[in-house]
């Protein structure tokens, strides 16, 4: 019941009458000119909210696909509420993150831009303005007369922009296409003229003001929002530095690319480097990571008593050994894979 009671005030908000207040924002994001290699990705983008004029019709459908996702979510009996994990089960959640105290750049648009409202100029031009900025998001402004104030974020990218050619010839389009429209008035098809906006029909995550608070509904579009995604990309790159310093693992470079591209590693890397375990990495722990592996019938590949990675295979299992997910009930003797565990504190 908890999930219904945290969300059923942003419905009333949405659903009163008069109808709430509904600002569009384009949010851009840029890197600063100040950063270093020692910068924090956390730190090292700033972003800015553009507002877009909208009409009475767009304002509605916006508020309506806010509410039937609201609603859809609400319904949906098997999703719980729980606070964000970076890795987690596979059971259906809704995540929540609170913002405060996070060093973050992205802060800087819900604590301090949104305030501004109003005051933040309107987009005049689209195809000027996607030439001196990087379309990072959308964000909608809901700000009702009663209720909770909130704003809705969608990650987005300028191929959901197109230009018009026939009045901007010097702009090109991503393809060579015809943009018309059906008027339904005098059923007819008609040459679309002028700039087009394509919004995606949902909401990857919700801020609500009154408790600085994120929902998530698409936690890896939120992720890539507020850059958690490049955090944990940057954090995995330490936790691989540390690994071969500790002259314990060889072939690092063998898998530069996997490392360079995979998310989901760059997500257990940074997992990893919460609980610094893995600085502890010398002879001890190699030969008992040999021993878990044969329980679980796997082979680590080992020279001259070094972990050796040669491939995709060898760094997965190497990073499940560092994350200690192995793991054997001495209960049962059942043998488990476990990404998500919360280590035991023996009470009194």
């Amino acid at each position: 019941m908890k999930k219904e009671a945290e969300l059923r005030g942003l419905l009333d908000s949405i659903s009163r009458r008069p109808p709430p207040a509904v600002r569009l924002y384009f949010v851009s994001r840029r890197l600063k000119s100040e950063t270093t290699r020692a910068s924090r990705v956390m730190q090292k983008y700033t972003f800015h909210l553009h507002q877009l004029d909208i009409d009475e019709d767009l304002r509605r459908m916006f508020l309506d696909m806010m509410r039937e996702q609201l609603e859809k979510i609400m319904a949906d009996n098997d999703l719980s509420l729980a606070a964000y994990e970076i890795i987690d089960d596979d059971e259906p959640k809704l995540y929540t993150y609170q913002l405060q105290n996070k060093a973050m750049s992205f802060a800087d648009v819900t604590k301090h831009q949104l305030m501004r409202g109003v005051d933040i100029p309107s987009v005049q031009d689209i195809g000027a303005f996607l030439g001196e900025h990087e379309l990072w998001a959308f964000c909608l402004d809901v700000t009702p007369e009663k209720g909770d104030r909130f704003t809705t974020f969608t990650k987005t990218t300028p191929g959901r922009v197109a230009i018009d050619e026939r009045e901007n010839p010097e702009r090109l389009l991503p393809s060579r296409v015809l943009r018309t429209l059906f008027n339904s008035t005098n059923s007819m098809l008609e040459l679309l003229h002028g700039d087009t906006v394509n919004f995606d029909k949902r909401m990857d995550c919700l801020y609500r003001f009154k408790d600085d608070r994120f929902f998530i509904f698409h936690k890896k579009h939120f992720e890539k929002i507020v850059s958690l995604e490049e955090e944990y990309k940057e954090s995995a790159g330490r936790v691989v530095d540390d690994l071969e310093a500790s002259t314990m693992i060889v072939g690092l470079d063998a898998v530069k690319d996997e490392l360079e591209g995979n998310p989901t590693i760059h997500r257990r890397l940074h997992k990893i480097a919460q609980a610094a375990d893995y600085k502890k990495l010398d002879r001890t722990r190699v030969k008992k990571m040999i021993m878990t592996a044969k329980s679980f019938g796997l082979q680590l590949k080992i020279k001259s008593g070094k972990l050796h990675v040669e491939d995709r295979h060898d760094l997965d299992l190497v990073v499940r050994m560092l994350d200690d997910y192995f793991l054997e009930s001495k209960q049962t003797g059942n043998k488990y894979g476990a990404s998500v565990k919360k280590r035991w504190m023996a009470q009194g």
